[in-house]
């Protein structure tokens, strides 16, 4: 039975600070850091670094865990005897990428088999952000059981499809309730006819948990729609944001900056950004556009705008650190979000943040928090060009929008998102 005030949570994650390549690691970071002062909370990601240690919180990362030390009594076992077998693959995949176009033949791997010691074995470095990423998420559930089996806990919470089969795999072996948290879905990432592995390990994990957390209610809506999911079991509870304290000026430009921020995949709609851009540039010419991140379709934007005849308008950074990020948003006039599907787009609240007006797209979970912010469909490329124009040409609607929109920030935060998750495990154990 769960303590009422403290339960034990085992917090299952990929991405989290310094390590982010998109929103989850942001997410996963701001709640634990509200939810270590409400339960009893430990989290395991493949890769820690000790700088970004929270206290009364204790995270373990794959990387550095002496798992023969740990496992002493039954190291042969736990290793499967003398030999453990490698397989790499050259490629550099990322979760939120389309693996069925990006893993290479298992024939291209290199594959050994080695003699360890155990000084040797203490020293395997399981670095699972590269190679095979579906052998890297089912190694990643092998090593996390192993550590749940010596560990006493109350709930199993996990973190999007990368962790999903080891939060089953636990359920499976000590029969814990299980919460999967939906940062993103398959579906919004390649599609709605996307039935790739992802996908698969998505509607098997949420047909079998206690409970999934869906970041939106444009996400639990798709969960029902395009994965048969009972909505009775799926809880919306939307990200939070630590609040900032401005004090600085915005610097003074001769321009105006119309920003973009976000991986550039067809999910966050960069092309339909650079048709924006040119309809704008129609109107006010002397405007800049920045496309800020990294993705797939990088390369294809750069020849997109030489070819729209923009490209001395429009600026791409790359990805951008956090740092480089606010100093992005410190110079930024008008922050845009067309993304096609968005199960909820925490870089439209940091915009907010920075009395940004915010474009975004009515397809989107952030909607539902900005209400004041002004919004368009996605595909809506004139009407968002409107918005724009109007917001550049117009200080005082400029204005309203900021004012309105700090207005809802207000009413954002971590710590109720983390207050509605603890209930949520009271609800799912006691039950």
């Amino acid at each position: 039975m769960m303590r009422q005030n403290t339960p034990k949570v085992l917090m299952l994650g990929w991405e989290f600070p310094p390590i982010l390549n998109g929103g989850l690691g942001i997410a996963c970071y701001g709640l634990c850091n509200q939810l270590k002062n409400m339960t009893d909370l430990t989290m395991v990601i493949p890769k820690v670094d000790a700088q970004y240690a929270l206290r009364n919180m204790n995270l373990i990362g794959l990387n550095s865990f002496d798992f023969v030390k740990y496992f002493s009594e039954n190291a042969e076992a736990f290793f499967g005897g003398d030999y453990h077998r490698i397989h790499q693959v050259e490629t550099n995949i990322l979760p939120y990428q389309d693996i069925s176009t990006t893993l290479r033949d298992i024939n291209q791997s290199t594959s050994y088999t080695t003699h360890t010691t155990d000084e040797e074995r203490r020293n395997i470095n399981f670095d699972l952000y590269g190679g095979d990423m579906v052998n890297n998420v089912f190694n990643y559930a092998h090593l996390v059981n192993q550590i749940a089996t010596k560990n006493e806990f109350d709930v199993v919470h996990a973190h999007d499809w990368m962790t999903f089969p080891a939060a089953l795999k636990i359920k499976q072996t000590l029969g814990k309730p299980l919460v999967l948290h939906v940062h993103s879905l398959e579906t919004d990432r390649c599609g709605t006819n996307s039935k790739g592995i992802p996908y698969q390990i998505e509607k098997d994990a949420m047909t079998r948990a206690d409970a999934v957390v869906a970041v939106s209610n444009w996400t639990k809506r798709s969960i029902v729609r395009h994965y048969g999911i009972d909505p009775d079991k799926i809880h919306t509870i939307h990200n939070g944001i630590e609040q900032i304290s401005l004090t600085e000026q915005k610097e003074k430009k001769p321009y105006k900056v119309v920003s973009f921020l976000g991986r550039i995949t067809y999910q966050k709609g960069p092309e339909i950004f650079l048709e924006i851009a040119k309809r704008v540039l129609r109107a006010v010419p002397d405007v800049h556009f920045v496309m800020a991140g990294a993705g797939d379709r990088l390369i294809s934007s750069i020849e997109k705008a030489a070819d729209i005849n923009i490209s001395n308008r429009i600026h791409f950074t790359g990805f951008l650190n956090k740092e480089k990020v606010h100093e992005l948003l410190s110079m930024t006039d008008v922050y845009v979000m067309p993304s096609v599907s968005e199960p909820f787009g925490l870089s439209a609240l940091e915009a907010a943040q920075y009395q940004i007006p915010c474009v975004i797209s009515k397809q989107s979970g952030v909607s539902e928090v900005l209400q004041h912010a002004l919004k368009a469909d996605f595909w809506d490329v004139n009407k968002t060009s409107e918005y724009i124009i109007a917001l550049l040409s117009y200080e005082e609607l400029k204005k309203a929008i900021v004012d309105n929109t700090e207005k809802d920030l207000y009413k954002v935060s971590w710590t109720d998102s983390a207050q509605k998750v603890k209930e949520l495990y009271k609800k799912i154990t006691y039950n």
